[in-house]
């Protein structure tokens, strides 16, 4: 028993240094998390300042910090709380930051191209969106964004196409229903 509390205590200690704990950047991380449930984006995106500022971390936690930023950043514009193209354009950067460390991850390239859809950069946007399914085929938010970025552009086959295999994996999502009834593809 003596010898399991101790080795618990020595992990437990390591893991507290090997995240950075002891400096802050942990609670910061944490904090920042649990305000962005919360949906106070601009309180928590200040606390990932401070976490990628303390250079704490590395590799793919700090890949996942950008990530996070740059979608906190991204959700305070999308729910309209701000009108701000450069709150957009700095999101654009932290995920791209993120898919630099880590080129793998699919959802910092769904979250690049919802920005640059919402900057009106369609092509952009349809270009992640399609490399979100070349990494995760069976991601039904990509084939639903790429979906909405095509009808903007008016390339209706190729929207009717993604709205279609979004609804095969989602067939009670209410967006791309929507969609096809727009673009009257029933």
């Amino acid at each position: 028993m003596k010898n399991s509390i101790l080795c618990f205590g020595i992990l437990g200690a390591f893991t507290i240094w090997a995240t950075g704990a002891w400096s802050g950047a942990y609670e910061d991380w944490r904090d920042a998390t649990e305000l962005v449930k919360k949906q106070d984006y601009k309180t928590a995106i200040p606390l990932y300042d401070r976490a990628i500022g303390s250079k704490e971390y590395s590799g793919i936690y700090l890949a996942q910090l950008y990530h996070m930023r740059g979608r906190a950043k991204l959700l305070n514009h999308g729910l309209r709380l701000t009108n701000d193209d450069a709150l957009l354009r700095s999101a654009e950067t932290d995920i791209a930051e993120s898919i630099r460390i880590n080129p793998k991850n699919y959802e910092a390239y769904n979250d690049r191209g919802a920005s640059s859809a919402m900057l009106k950069d369609y092509e952009s946007a349809i270009k992640d969106f399609t490399t979100v399914i070349s990494l995760k085929s069976d991601y039904f938010d990509g084939y639903n964004n790429r979906c909405l970025a095509f009808a903007s552009l008016g390339r209706k086959d190729e929207a009717i196409a993604d709205c279609r295999k979004a609804l095969q994996l989602n067939p009670t999502h209410w967006q791309p229903k929507k969609t096809l009834e727009r673009l009257g593809a029933n």
